[in-house]
C-alpha cells in the first residue's frame, strides 16, 4: 500500500489526476492514512467535496490527523464539508474580514517574525514552528509558504509541501521554484526540472544556478551554457557551483580548475577535496595535496581516503596508507 501511495504521488505531481486517484483510492481503502488524505484533497479540487470530506475523516481516523488539516477542518456540526482544500483557497469568512480591513496580515507578520526568531535561536521544534508558519503562509507571506513546504516535506507530508511550493512559486519565490525543480528532477522530469531551475536561477538563486548548469551538462549538448550558469553560481558564493565548475574545467584540462576546486573545498565542499588534492599532487605540491585529501577522507569521502592512501604509500608511510586504503574498501571503493 505504501508503493500504491507513492505511485499516486508521482502521478499527482505530474498532473495525472485520474491515475493518482486510482492508486490513492486503492491504498486508502486498505486504511493507508496519507493516501486517504491525498485522495480527499484530489476529490475536493475536482468538485467532489462531500466525498473528499468523508475520505479526510477516514484518513484522520487511520492516523493522519495532522495531515487532515491539509484538506481543511471537517465541521462535524454542519455535515461533511471541507473548508479549505487548497492552501491557496480562502474561506468566505476570511474574505469578509479582509474586506472590512480586519485581514490576517498583522497576525501573519507576527507569526512569521516569531518563527524566524525560533530558527535564529536554534530551537528547531517542528510542533512549535508549524502552526506559526501555517498562520504566516495563510496570510500570504510568501517566504512562509516556502518554509512551511520545507517543514512538511521534511516530515513526510510531500503532497501538501508541493502545493505550498507551487503557491510560493506562483508568487515569484525562487526558493520554491528550486524546491519544485528538485522534486521534478527526482522524478526524471528533466524538462520540467530545467524550466524550474532556470526560473530560480534567473531570479538569483545560487544553488539553482549550480543545478541548472549540472543538468545542462548532463542532458543537453551545450557545455558553454552549462559553464555560464556554474560560473554565475560560483561567483555568487555557492560552493556546489564552484565544485561543479571546477570539475567541468578539470575535465577540459583547463588550469582554472584548481582555483574553483579550492574555493569549493575552502567553503566545506567535501566532494572538491579529493580532485583538488590529486591535482595538487600532480602539480608537485604534495604537502598541500595531503592536507586536502586527509580533510576529505576524515569527512567520510571514500575517494579521498583511497587517494590519500595512494599518496602515503608513495612516500613510504605504509601503515598510515594501509589504514586509509582499508577505509576506502569498507566504503565499497575497490
Amino acid at each position: 500500500m505504501e508503493a500504491a501511495y507513492n505511485l499516486g504521488l508521482l502521478h499527482f505531481d505530474a498532473d495525472r489526476r485520474q491515475e493518482a486517484e486510482q492508486w490513492w483510492r486503492k491504498a486508502a481503502e486498505a486504511e493507508h492514512a496519507h493516501a486517504a488524505i491525498g485522495l480527499a484533497h484530489l476529490l475536493q479540487v475536482s468538485g467532489r467535496a462531500a466525498e473528499g470530506a468523508a475520505w479526510a475523516r477516514r484518513g484522520a481516523e487511520a492516523g493522519g490527523a495532522r495531515d487532515a488539516e491539509f484538506v481543511g477542518e471537517v465541521d462535524v456540526h454542519s455535515g461533511p464539508e471541507v473548508r479549505a482544500a487548497d492552501p491557496r483557497a480562502r474561506d468566505s469568512e476570511a474574505a469578509r474580514a479582509a474586506a472590512k480591513g480586519q485581514g490576517r496580515a498583522p497576525a501573519a507578520e507576527a507569526a512569521w517574525a516569531q518563527a524566524v526568531r525560533i530558527v535564529e535561536n536554534g530551537r528547531m521544534n517542528f510542533d512549535e514552528l508549524e502552526p506559526l508558519l501555517r498562520r504566516a503562509a495563510q496570510g500570504d507571506i510568501v517566504e512562509a509558504m516556502t518554509a512551511l513546504g520545507e517543514l512538511l516535506h521534511h516530515t513526510g507530508r510531500r503532497t501538501e509541501a508541493v502545493l505550498w511550493w507551487r503557491s510560493a512559486d506562483d508568487a515569484g519565490d525562487p526558493r520554491a521554484a528550486y524546491n519544485l525543480g528538485v522534486i521534478a528532477r527526482a522524478g526524471n522530469r528533466v524538462d520540467e526540472a530545467e524550466r524550474l531551475f532556470r526560473r530560480a536561477a534567473e531570479a538569483g538563486h545560487g544553488q539553482a544556478m549550480s543545478d541548472l548548469g549540472l543538468l545542462i551538462k548532463r542532458h543537453r549538448d551545450n557545455p558553454r551554457e552549462a559553464e555560464t550558469w556554474l560560473r554565475k553560481g560560483a561567483e555568487l558564493g555557492d560552493r556546489n557551483a564552484a565544485n561543479n565548475l571546477g570539475a567541468l574545467l578539470l575535465e577540459a584540462g583547463r588550469p582554472e580548475a584548481e582555483k574553483w576546486l579550492r574555493v569549493a573545498a575552502e567553503a566545506g565542499a567535501v566532494a572538491a577535496m579529493s580532485p583538488l588534492g590529486v591535482l595538487l599532487q600532480q602539480n608537485g605540491n604534495e604537502r598541500e595535496a595531503e592536507r586536502w585529501l586527509r580533510s576529505g577522507a576524515e569527512a567520510g569521502d571514500a575517494l579521498a581516503a583511497y587517494n590519500l592512501g595512494v599518496l602515503l604509500r608513495s612516500t613510504g608511510r605504509h601503515r598510515d596508507a594501509n589504514y586509509w586504503l582499508a577505509q576506502a574498501r569498507r566504503a565499497g571503493l575497490t
